[in-house]
């Protein structure tokens, strides 16, 4: 409809001028029904070029008009979507590999975003005592991602022991796992103020240079924030969340108001128990707790889960507990005048424990990371994709090898997969 729009506002001949080139001069009553064309009345230079120009502006028309239709047919291309990285290693290296690693992404990879994860205990570990040596590390990653042009998202997330609510500290999600501080069980809600003032700290420390903060890491698994449910309340994890968000909020805005703040940031899928939440009922309750008013964004991560990873376009085999892209129109609909950000996504080429033990071929992997920016790219409101990892991270020596991370475009040796290329050309299609 652009195209008409200006078409429109190119200038035409009036309707009288157009008429009287088209009977070259001749006044109304030279042309009277039952006359015969004269010689006087055969076609003039001037006629025949109102005539041309008549013919011209049809078949541009009609060209004009099969163009639109053709192009409200054709699918998006992979390039709308803002895309992005998650793997913090970049961050940690020295100054030389940070700077190759950046490189690669903004020149070659056309990276657009990074996602940095900073942890709370490791930021503040005694109450009021940052640690700068951690806090610099991180900042100056920061500014060297925007001095090639990235924009930089944090999420900030885990609970420091001195914050901890230690009436959960004898009931861990399983028996393996030891009695006493873990980083998942809640802040203590006399501490949410502390977590309020660590985000206001954050926000003006880098002002202007992050576009965007995430709260927390999939609270709607035991992973991150425990219990799920507590002493028959089975919205216990989001009713939790929903008090961090506006601590979190509050602290953000006052440090810096332009920042934007993502909430939800829920992982793919959850049983509905004290282990986990499913992303849809999760979400309900956040809006039925008006909790939209504490955040700018929703987050979530629509991996594909459950044994051997499902094509993006591929119903997932828990649909009612998961929301992967196929079905993420489940969670736009919860929120449906609120932006989405899909910030961790992926496919591994190595079975790895934590997500099941399913993976995919590389070349599969290469074809689904192209299938799946395509259809971020149609669904509404969703305004970024992030991709988790640059490269694979090998388990700890000793380890088995599923305690690694497989879903890098590189190898852990460097050698690129052929989704490396599929995500460089996302930018070109």
């Amino acid at each position: 409809m652009t195209i008409i729009r200006a078409l429109r506002k190119i200038p035409l001949p009036t309707a009288p001028a157009a008429c009287s080139a088209l009977r070259g001069g001749m006044t109304p009553t030279a042309m009277r029904p039952g006359m015969t064309p004269t010689a006087g009345s055969r076609a003039t230079p001037a006629r025949r070029s109102a005539l041309l120009v008549v013919r011209a502006l049809s078949v541009t028309l009609l060209a004009v008009v099969a163009l639109t239709v053709a192009l409200a047919a054709t699918p998006p291309t992979a390039g709308a979507i803002t895309r992005g990285m998650v793997d913090d290693r970049w961050v940690r290296a020295d100054e030389a590999t940070r700077e190759a690693i950046l490189t690669e992404y903004s020149k070659r990879l056309r990276v657009q975003v990074v996602r940095v994860t900073i942890q709370w205990p490791k930021a503040e570990p005694e109450r009021g005592q940052y640690d700068e040596a951690y806090l610099a590390k991180i900042e100056n990653g920061i500014i060297a991602a925007r001095r090639h042009k990235i924009r930089v998202m944090i999420m900030v997330y885990q609970t420091p022991k001195w914050a901890s609510d230690q009436r959960f500290w004898n009931s861990p999600p399983s028996p393996q796992i030891e009695k006493g501080y873990q980083t998942f069980y809640p802040i203590r809600r006399n501490n949410l103020a502390d977590f309020r003032r660590f985000a206001k700290m954050l926000a003006g420390r880098f002002q202007g240079r992050v576009t965007w903060y995430e709260c927390w890491c999939e609270p709607n698994l035991a992973t991150y924030l425990y219990p799920q449910q507590y002493r028959g309340d089975k919205h216990f994890a989001s009713r939790t969340y929903a008090r961090y968000l506006q601590a979190f909020y509050k602290g953000i805005k006052a440090g810096y108001r332009k920042a934007a703040v993502l909430g939800g940031v829920t992982g793919p899928w959850g049983k509905n128990n004290r282990w986990s939440t499913s992303p849809q009922r999760f979400a309900r309750h956040l809006k039925a707790l008006k909790a939209w008013r504490w955040f700018d964004g929703y987050s979530h991560h629509p991996y594909p889960v459950g044994g051997i990873p499902p094509a993006p376009n591929r119903r997932p085999r828990f649909p009612q507990y998961t929301v992967s892209l196929y079905n993420a129109r489940t969670l736009l609909r919860v929120f449906p005048k609120t932006q989405f950000y899909f910030t961790e996504y992926g496919y591994t080429t190595k079975a790895v424990k934590v997500f099941g033990g399913g993976r995919v071929s590389p070349a599969r992997q290469a074809k689904y990371l192209t299938m799946a920016y395509r259809m971020a790219d149609r669904l509404p409101r969703v305004r970024m994709l992030l991709w988790l990892q640059w490269k694979d991270t090998p388990p700890a020596a000793g380890k088995p090898s599923n305690l690694g991370h497989y879903f890098g475009l590189r190898y852990a040796n460097g050698k690129r997969k052929q989704s490396w290329y599929r995500y460089a050309r996302l930018y070109r299609q």
